[in-house]
């Protein structure tokens, strides 16, 4: 592939990247607790951030769009691998190129 078919190939994907209406990484974590002697399902979300574990809760209401969102997320994480393939590549053909002159 040449570089500039790659350079598309990279606008593209980003463009794909970019028209996701949100997207979110981390995992979906359901359990249960215990309150008054009564067991309940209990759902967060369990994010890094700079190392550090965040969670978030979610109410058992917005959990399908929870759900939804880490899916789109998966597929932001796959995009993104892409277009850091795409830059890999351009770079290798670029130096080589900055060698041969």
């Amino acid at each position: 592939m040449e570089i500039k078919e790659m350079k598309d190939k990279r606008k593209e994907v980003l463009n794909e990247l970019l028209e996701l209406s949100g997207w979110v990484t981390g995992s979906l974590v359901k359990t249960e607790r215990t309150q008054l002697g009564k067991k309940s399902p209990f759902h967060y979300l369990s994010r890094s951030l700079n190392g550090k574990n965040r969670i978030t809760y979610v109410s058992a209401g917005d959990v399908e769009t929870f759900t939804k969102i880490l899916e789109t997320g998966k597929y932001a994480r796959r995009l993104f691998e892409q277009i850091t393939e795409l830059t890999v590549a351009i770079l290798k053909v670029e130096c080589k190129q900055k060698k041969g002159r």
